[in-house]
């Protein structure tokens, strides 16, 4: 026997018996496994908005650097005496 009270505050009694057992398991049951599908739901929703793992792409993008520009093929422009002068005595004192 189980006591129940209704909203008005009237007391109740339920004669228990193995039916309403196994209609409570049930719903214990149904309980859980409405928990379990919300809380892996709520996971994925989770992994989709931002990934844990880099992908096959990034992880090769990575491995990649980018090489130094190639010298270029135009003379340098002719350098005054002076200018040339200045960046050796430069050169020297840096």
């Amino acid at each position: 026997m189980r006591v129940a009270t209704d909203r008005k505050g009237k007391v109740q009694e339920i004669q228990w018996d193995r039916e309403l057992d196994e209609m409570s398991r049930e719903k214990a049951v149904a309980e859980a496994q409405r928990d379990l599908k919300a809380r892996f739901k709520s996971k994925s929703e989770k992994l989709k908005a931002k990934p844990v793992f880099k992908s096959a792409r990034e992880r090769q993008a990575e491995k990649y650097e980018q090489a130094p520009e190639l010298p270029t093929t135009a003379p340098a422009p002719p350098k005054d005496s002076k200018v040339a002068m200045e960046e050796f005595l430069d050169d020297l004192l840096g």
